[in-house]
């Protein structure tokens, strides 16, 4: 009977929804993961590029 149980609560279709987050949900979890380390990356890849132009710039 506990079989039975569980089985027909796993395949509820009321249930099956609650599987899969919106992605509204997504974004408010990933984001404060990711930002604070994403924008130090951003930063320095922008300097970066500002870097390189300066010695094509020079090299001329």
């Amino acid at each position: 009977q506990g079989r039975l149980l569980a089985d027909q609560v796993f395949f509820d279709p009321s249930l099956l929804k609650l599987l899969y987050f919106p992605d509204d949900q997504k974004f408010a979890i990933y984001v404060p993961l990711y930002l604070p380390m994403g924008a130090p990356l951003a930063w320095a890849l922008f300097n970066d590029i500002k870097f390189l132009i300066n010695i094509v710039r020079s090299n001329r």
